[in-house]
């Protein structure tokens, strides 16, 4: 999310691969798996990585969370333990395989 201003003194810079820098924040979304309700958000500067920021997008009593690769590490699989959750984090390479298969290589 773009500031609003470029003299945001909370904001920062990011810039990810082939795309133009951003002076702004992230927002990381946490939602419910049956219904896909929003249940918490969690905004941060732009230059925070997912994967330590994206405990604070966790709701109480998670069940099973499902992230993408860039909450991989440590930091987010004890978040979401801590929180009495099991982390299910795909690895990029692994989306559009059989949908089995998937689930069987999630991170546990």
């Amino acid at each position: 999310m773009a500031s609003a201003s470029k003299g945001d003194e909370e904001a920062r810079w990011v810039k990810h691969k082939r795309k133009p820098a951003v002076h702004g924040f992230k927002a990381h979304v946490g939602a419910d798996a049956d219904t896909a309700l929003v249940e918490e958000i969690a905004i941060t500067p732009a230059n925070v990585h997912d994967g330590k920021a994206g405990g604070g997008a966790l709701p109480d009593d998670p069940g099973q969370v499902f992230a993408d690769s860039a909450y991989r590490g440590e930091t987010f699989r004890a978040a979401v333990r801590g929180k009495g959750g099991t982390p299910r984090i795909v690895a990029t390479h692994m989306w559009g395989h059989d949908e089995q298969e998937t689930l069987a290589r999630l991170d546990a």
